[in-house]
């Protein structure tokens, strides 16, 4: 896959010291991004970067593990959020079969043959 990320570099750059070094995107069914984790090149931990709920458009919370809790987004983390979003929604709409999962054997058509059958 191939996707331009200098945009999201720049926005993520502007906001954090130091590159993101990993970002994790976990999407919902309509292939738009529902969560974002990142992993700094400063942090020390990769579990010690932040994670976002994304629920729309525009509707960001940054999520806090140890308290298992959710509060607004600062402005500059909004503006970030909205490039890292809009980048990862081009990326699966442009590689949507890479990025859904395929059903269990047993919910797959049985137009397909499976092995061992005639």
């Amino acid at each position: 896959m191939k996707c331009d990320l200098a945009k999201m570099s720049h926005a993520l750059a502007a906001l954090f010291s130091g590159d993101a070094e990993f970002a994790s995107v976990r999407f919902g069914v309509e292939l738009l991004p529902r969560e974002l984790q990142l992993v700094l090149a400063s942090q020390e931990a990769a579990d010690e970067g932040p994670e976002y709920l994304i629920q729309g458009a525009g509707k960001y919370f940054r999520m806090e593990r140890d308290l298992d809790m959710r509060c607004p987004v600062d402005p500059e983390e909004r503006a970030m959020l909205d490039v890292c979003a809009s980048t990862f929604a081009e990326l699966a709409a442009q590689y949507k079969a890479k990025i859904i999962e395929p059903p269990p054997p047993r919910y797959r058509s049985s137009a397909v043959p499976r092995r061992g059958s005639n």
